[in-house]
């Protein structure tokens, strides 16, 4: 027998071919679709099913122009125990969570926000060159306004679907059919709220500003000039800290004065962005574009002031929105003074110190590698033979030569002090995402998405040994500390040690659930650290796979893992992980109930961590487009 589907006959096709992609349609066509798709999810939903492919080509059109969902091929069944299944679906369309494998119901909620976020404007809110792109923009990067590319849609609309469009599942409503509810609720201008699965969308918002033009700092003000009006408002900064730093100024008239300006709600130092929403505020981007580098004092603990008051009654109407910038500034109370580096264009992706501490080199999507000062910020060269984004670099031991390994599926070795590349670059057959050089300077490990580890000569290009043991690409190879192994992580959800120069396997580390994004060796080669798109981190023995220690961020995915090169000292071991925040903690024999230190400046997701040589600071790298240098001691 063959078992087979009977359903209803749509003769007028799909959705997708009556309405072509480029076209926005009226707000009441979008509510009547939206409304018959969402009874036919919201069905499978309570029957445990999630559909995972929902797009127009799979809405049917009925006899009397009925929509149809159709296409449960791809579909899954929820069990008790929650499962990793393939990853399936149609990439544009795709929730980030079904990137990793790992779809709920509210995936379909974020495919269908995606279907009305194109019926609204006539764009995808994302478009990407490959799957790995696309898999990165769902994850990380807000989705572009609405009513910037349709001015027309109304604001409450806009705010329904990027709700929906959350990267958090949790952070969406809490079921398909109440997020169709709100938005037929704000077609029709009602009142709503957004009622998500655990916690109001009002959690993460960032005050409000009632006149959204406001006053910003010209290049080279300093906001000395708020701190007189704030120090009533925040905690006081020890003197010690305010010792020795250089304090911007402000000239009162240079702030331009705009109408009456009022927060209606305290300001919370640091809220957590919203989904969509940039966390930056129009009056940041000057001070942003001031220098290529600005030292700047650490934020103030994020802990909201407690009275509530109106904003322009303490410091006037021209300066209340200065103060989110004004905190970050004026307040280095509690943490360390940080460098920012915001010199590339688009997301950094990878960062390493010089061998000698002095200088710092960053990778970006903007396809550059730049070299800079790590004391003053100071751009000292950038290479640009690159064609794609430089996923990652490496300096050699004697700091004489960089490796960066690129998307365009090469990996190319230039001078440092010249920017001079040498001949013959070393090509993949796939995008590159990991370059390691080996402490002895002999030889070159890289890899990607074609899931293979070669060894190579960096002189004359020459391979010494290709690594096939991975069933995926490879995002991260690290060398031991006497080079003699390699640890490779792997989409396949496995690290694998094996010996440089041979390829003998040595052991498989699987302990994981989902794909290990990197990998490292402790300084004394006893421990590997590796880290997952499921936020956990494993510490276990590089000779036997058995595992330490673990622990999670709750964040999202652990992208970067570095150890302080430092052994010895007060700290003993110290191991910084990183997704949105940097967390650092002394390792022992016991995991401490919580990291001995959090970093939490970066505005984004964090994608590479660099230690200096001498222990005493990291360099983190940001899709914030900034590298930020800090004391870590």
């Amino acid at each position: 027998t063959i078992p087979y589907l009977v359903m209803d006959h749509a003769p007028h096709g799909s959705l997708s071919t009556r309405h072509p992609r480029q076209s926005p349609l009226e707000l009441k066509t979008v509510l009547s679709y939206a409304k018959q798709i969402a009874l036919a999810l919201q069905f499978a939903h309570e029957h445990q099913v999630v559909h995972c492919d929902v797009k127009p080509a799979n809405m049917l059109l009925g006899y009397q122009d009925t929509v149809l969902l159709s296409d449960f091929g791809i579909a899954i069944v929820l069990q008790g125990n929650l499962k990793t299944h393939e990853v399936a679906g149609t990439m544009h369309y795709m929730a980030p969570e079904q990137f990793i494998g790992k779809p709920v119901p509210a995936s379909d909620q974020y495919s269908l926000g995606v279907v009305i976020y194109q019926w609204l404007c006539g764009q995808f809110p994302f478009y990407g060159k490959n799957y790995f792109e696309m898999h990165h923009l769902h994850t990380h990067v807000p989705p572009p306004s609405l009513r910037k590319i349709q001015p027309h849609i109304p604001g409450d609309v806009e705010q329904v679907v990027l709700t929906a469009l959350a990267k958090n599942p949790l952070h969406r409503f809490a079921s398909v059919q109440a997020f169709v509810t709100a938005l037929e609720q704000a077609i029709h201008s009602q009142r709503f709220i957004l009622p998500t699965a655990n916690e109001s969308v009002i959690s993460h918002s960032a005050p409000t500003v009632a006149d959204p033009q406001a006053p910003t700092i010209p290049n080279g003000g300093e906001p000395e000039v708020l701190l007189p009006s704030l120090s009533s408002l925040l905690p006081p900064v020890s003197p010690q800290r305010l010792a020795g730093q250089a304090p911007l100024h402000l000239p009162a008239s240079s702030v331009s004065s705009p109408d009456k300006t009022t927060y209606r709600s305290p300001p919370t130092i640091d809220p957590p962005p919203v989904p969509g929403i940039s966390p930056e505020q129009p009056a940041l981007s000057s001070i942003r574009e001031a220098a290529p580098s600005l030292p700047l004092a650490a934020n103030a603990p994020a802990t909201p002031l407690q009275e509530p008051y109106m904003v322009e009654d303490v410091i006037g109407p021209g300066l209340a929105p200065l103060i989110p910038r004004a905190v970050e500034i004026a307040l280095p109370d509690s943490e360390p003074e940080i460098l920012i580096y915001s010199n590339h264009t688009s997301w950094v992706s990878a960062v390493a110190w010089s061998p000698n501490g002095k200088l710092i080199a960053s990778g970006s999507w903007d396809t550059m590698v730049q070299i800079w000062d790590a004391a003053s910020g100071g751009t000292i060269r950038t290479y640009e033979g690159h064609e794609q984004p430089v996923k990652s670099i490496a300096w050699s031991p004697d700091g004489t030569y960089m490796a960066s390994g690129s998307w365009d599926n090469t990996v190319q070795i230039w001078e440092t002090n010249t920017g001079t590349i040498l001949p013959d670059e070393y090509h993949h057959e796939a995008q590159v995402e990991t370059v390691a050089w080996s402490p002895d300077g002999r030889y070159i490990a890289s890899a990607g998405h074609d899931g293979i580890v070669h060894i190579w000569r960096p002189f004359n290009k020459r391979t010494v040994l290709s690594y096939r043991g991975h069933s995926g690409p490879v995002w991260k190879v690290d060398w031991s500390p006497d080079g003699k192994y390699i640890a490779s992580a792997s989409h396949d959800r496995s690290v694998q040690v094996w010996e440089a120069l041979t390829g003998i396997h040595i052991l498989t580390y699987y302990q994981h659930q989902y794909q290990v994004a990197t990998v490292a060796w402790s300084p004394d080669g006893q421990l590997l650290a590796s880290g997952d798109h499921d936020g956990m981190v494993h510490l276990w023995e590089s000779a036997t796979g058995n595992m330490r220690l673990h622990y999670r961020d709750e964040a999202g995915a652990v992208k970067a893992l570095c150890w302080s090169p430092t052994i010895g000292d007060t700290h003993g071991l110290r191991l910084a992980s990183a997704v949105k925040q940097v967390q650092i903690w002394n390792i022992t024999k016991t995991l401490p109930s919580a990291p001995n230190l959090t970093y939490a400046h970066h505005t984004n997701w964090i994608n590479a961590l660099a230690w200096s040589p001498d222990g005493q600071a990291i360099a983190s790298a940001s899709d914030d487009k900034t590298i930020q240098v800090w004391d870590a001691s």
